[in-house]
């Protein structure tokens, strides 16, 4: 966030406004912290998360008949 407030020149600011960029990149941090900890205090043991995340991408990367 510092370095899109502070870095980034003002048409690459427009650019990433018009696709929330900010945002999303702020929702990716959050669920990977949240997923972390959830991991780290054996909530949710890390297998699991694995097998989670492997059954979304072959749904994703298969294709449509």
């Amino acid at each position: 966030m510092g370095a899109y407030l502070f870095l980034f020149p003002a048409t690459w600011k427009q650019e990433c406004n018009k696709y929330n960029v900010l945002f999303w990149l702020e929702w990716i941090a959050v669920w990977a912290f949240a997923s972390a900890w959830l991991t780290k205090g054996r909530a949710i043991v890390a297998d699991v998360a694995i097998d989670l995340m492997a059954v979304t991408q072959d749904r994703l990367m298969k294709p449509k008949s």
